[in-house]
């Protein structure tokens, strides 16, 4: 059935149910361009929203930042520019912990060094929200959506656009 196609669910979060607002230590990624990858899926990006319109996220240039919506979908020449969203559950509220903003923002205006496949935005996410040193098995978006999963005891995330 189409509607259990993660691929489709995730469609219809996006684009056809309501916009929300973040909450601070709530999760927000953008896409990327490029084509989709049969390994990895299709490229995104991801950060920890921490209030006021602000994301810190694990940039390309090893630094551990704090950037607005725009610089955040349109920081680096791959970043999609278009669309933010933010996890929720599938009845659309937003998942949020304060502990993962606060582990964010401690971690802000730190190098953390960068590797896109050994230590990347998704392992940044991830970290936050489990408060835990890397996992090498936390380098991909499919594993920042089990570490939401397990952490907020919900079965599904529903990946809303934001507001903006």
């Amino acid at each position: 059935m189409a509607f259990n196609n993660p691929k489709w669910r995730r469609f219809v979060s996006a684009h056809l149910l309501k916009r929300v607002e973040p909450i601070a230590g709530s999760i927000v990624y953008c896409k990327l361009l490029g084509l989709p990858n049969r390994i990895i899926g299709t490229p995104d990006h991801t950060g920890i929203y921490v209030g006021n319109r602000r994301v810190i996220e694990l940039n390309g240039n090893e630094k551990i930042i704090e950037v607005d919506y725009y610089n955040f979908l349109n920081g680096s020449s791959v970043r999609s520019g278009t669309e933010l969203y933010v996890a929720c559950d599938m009845n659309g509220n937003v998942l949020y912990d304060p502990a993962i903003a606060r582990r964010a923002i401690a971690a802000r205006n730190t190098h953390n060094g960068y590797h896109l496949i050994r230590n990347n935005c998704h392992m940044f996410t991830s970290r936050c929200i489990k408060g835990t040193n890397n996992d090498p098995l936390d380098a991909t978006f499919k594993n920042v959506e089990r570490n939401i999963k397990k952490h907020f005891g919900v079965p599904v995330i529903s990946w809303r656009t934001v507001k903006q």
